[in-house]
């Protein structure tokens, strides 16, 4: 019997699963969302609650890829950087009564040149881009738990190899630059992605991170027209399509090699080694206190084996 061609060991692997995606109505996202329900998965997506306008190019893009796929997509409206928004969203998913298979979470921002900080008083990419994922994940735990084998995928960047790791400065109360910030908030996500591993070891849940690679997807609008017309020009002498982009998601989303495979980062379908920085389990514990601290969830059971299978 002749091996199953890629597309199809995917479309085996994905179909009738359930993904919860943030920001898949544009960029990469859109992308990856379009292939997965093509592939047969039910999709619930997490688009931006801003603006009517935004909403209804959201269900417009919803409903394109309903119409392309007969796939079921559902929406969820909401602001990622306010943590009762996150919580909310993870509560509505909840409470379809649906499983949940794959979570990726793919949303972030590049900002701008002059901080911002949240409603929760946080500054707007260690909140937004980590946090958001950090609080979304744990709260739907045992849901992943309940649904598996189950993966969560979270979208770091390579940007971050180089960055220093500097909890005292998290919120960038000093020395801000959003290139600075946007690094170090991708690699706080893949610190929390090993230290979830760990975590998640003996429930049926992996937790792994990608970098897409170099994608120009319109992020970078928000931090002035010269750095985005600087980064346009480098995107088209050096960046890859979005469908190349795509293929890591769905690789560890899908592909049945990846199945026992947790704690690692991925680029162009490839595991990377990681950065001292990333490989500090020091790092990792403080990270995960310091998270728990601001989303006052310090009372989170342990997980894994330790604690034993689904006991979240």
């Amino acid at each position: 019997m002749s091996e199953p061609q890629p597309t199809e060991r995917l479309t085996r692997a994905l179909a009738n699963k359930v993904v919860l995606m943030t920001g898949g109505t544009h960029g990469i996202g859109l992308v990856v969302a379009r292939q997965l329900a093509a592939l047969g998965a039910k999709l619930y997506l997490v688009a931006p609650d801003r603006t009517d306008a935004e909403k209804a190019v959201a269900r417009e893009v919803a409903a394109n890829i309903t119409h392309a796929s007969g796939a079921q997509v559902c929406l969820f409206f909401g602001d990622l950087s306010s943590q009762a928004e996150v919580r909310r969203i993870a509560r509505e998913f909840i409470n379809t009564g649906d499983p949940l298979h794959i979570l990726i979470n793919n949303a972030g921002v590049l900002g701008t040149q002059h901080r911002q900080v949240t409603k929760d008083g946080l500054e707007l990419l260690f909140g937004l881009n980590y946090l958001a994922q950090f609080t979304l994940t744990n709260t739907l735990l045992p849901k992943l738990i309940q649904s598996s084998p189950a993966r969560v995928i979270n979208v770091a960047s390579g940007v971050s190899e180089d960055m220093k790791f500097d909890l005292e400065n998290y919120n960038a109360e000093r020395d801000y630059h959003f290139l600075k910030q946007y690094a170090f908030s991708k690699l706080c996500i893949i610190v929390f992605t090993r230290e979830l591993a760990k975590r998640l070891q003996g429930t049926g849940v992996t937790a792994n991170c990608l970098h897409p690679g170099l994608v120009y997807t319109g992020i970078a609008r928000s931090a002035g027209l010269l750095y985005s017309l600087g980064l346009r020009w480098r995107a088209r002498k050096y960046a890859q399509s979005t469908e190349k982009a795509a293929e890591t998601y769905l690789y560890l989303a899908a592909a049945p090699e990846m199945k026992d495979v947790s704690g690692s980062y991925f680029h162009n379908k490839q595991e990377v080694p990681l950065t001292p920085a990333a490989l500090s389990d020091d790092n990792a514990s403080k990270l995960w206190a310091l998270s728990q601290r601001l989303t006052g969830d310090e009372k989170t059971p342990r997980l894994g084996s330790d604690a034993g299978v689904g006991t979240y």
